[in-house]
């Protein structure tokens, strides 16, 4: 990998980026080994532009691979792998799809073909119906690339890497994967990994301490079963998310015990107030119809420990029972209850 190979590292700085092991933007979710972060940086550069135009300079490209995934240069970077051979120059049909209606209708009308239907079919005309001097020069006119089989294979063999990237609020990394894959089998997905790590966390997660993090942990579940499309499981965390939310899981502190409840009173006593987002609210009024009994008990049940869940299991059900006939819930009610309990 020619390009990251004059790139140097000071030991400082690299100090610093270890320092916190569980911190994607600044690299140590990639490897310990600097060596092999510049094979992850290429699997993160061949995900994000597996199907794009080369662009003019650096600040063309999205500007997380510069800030976030720590990619300095970008353009220099994405004419390195085109001459590596990890992209190649897309064929008229891949080009075409890429085009609008309006610009494929252009194209027939510079070309003197007819043509007529829907894109797919105007495509389908245009590639047929095209000499050989109009494809040549429309692909060799065209700054559109696409994988090539190398590329597609490097990306394949980096998967599992480019999904913790795309999912960085698991806050795990590549040697959670390999300790256990070690202990559990190879054959077990990342998705499952990421799951057994996250429920491992909530259901430890007993004590109120200065950052809680049940209310990310419960995010990262919801969204990791909306990814492996289990809906039931992604529905009951977005509702354990409005309890914890309800009972300002984020704010509890056991050192400032007074600064919570002065959270939970001027939010009780503020009308405009929402403690719940309303995010949640519409996701869970979506797959209203998901919503038995067993389910809302269930979601209780698996936040009830991740931090001081004021309202009790019924009081709970009513609340969700609430939002389900009134499109919302009556929050200020909720919130004298937590208040009236709290220590």
């Amino acid at each position: 990998m020619g390009f990251f190979s004059n790139f140097k590292i000071s030991k400082k700085n690299m100090n610093n980026i270890t320092k916190n092991k569980n911190s994607f933007g600044s690299l140590p979710i990639y490897s310990n080994d600097y060596n092999e972060q510049s094979n992850e940086k290429i699997a993160i550069f061949l995900d994000k532009y597996s199907n794009n135009e080369i662009l003019t300079n650096d600040n063309d490209y999205i500007s997380t691979l510069r800030f976030w995934y720590m990619i300095p240069h970008p353009f220099s970077l994405h004419k390195q792998l085109i001459s590596e051979g990890y992209f190649e120059k897309s064929d008229l049909n891949h080009i075409l799809i890429n085009k609008t209606l309006v610009e494929l209708k252009k194209i027939a009308n510079e070309t003197n073909i007819k043509v007529a239907g829907k894109k797919a079919d105007i495509i389908s005309q245009l590639c047929e119906n095209m000499d050989d001097y109009n494809k040549q020069k429309m692909i060799k006119n065209s700054k559109l690339y696409m994988l090539s089989k190398k590329g597609n294979d490097f990306l394949n063999n980096y998967s599992d890497f480019i999904v913790l990237a795309e999912n960085y609020m698991w806050n795990i990394n590549m040697d959670d994967l390999k300790k256990y894959r070690n202990k559990y089998g190879e054959s077990l997905s990342v998705y499952k990994i990421a799951e057994k790590i996250l429920i491992n966390e909530i259901n430890h997660n007993l004590v109120c301490e200065t950052s809680n993090s049940s209310y990310t942990i419960c995010i990262s579940l919801a969204k990791l079963y909306d990814d492996m499309n289990n809906i039931y499981e992604s529905t009951k965390y977005y509702l354990g998310l409005l309890l914890i939310s309800i009972n300002f899981g984020p704010n509890q502190n056991s050192i400032f015990p007074d600064i919570y409840k002065k959270t939970i009173y001027e939010a009780m006593t503020n009308n405009d107030y929402n403690a719940v987002p309303s995010t949640i609210t519409k996701i869970i009024l979506k797959r209203k119809e998901l919503l038995s009994n067993e389910l809302i008990f269930s979601a209780y049940d698996s936040v009830k420990n991740s931090c001081c869940i004021y309202l009790k299991k019924e009081e709970f059900f009513e609340m969700i029972k609430e939002l389900i006939n009134n499109n919302k819930v009556n929050q200020k009610k909720y919130l004298e209850i937590i208040y009236s309990r709290i220590k």
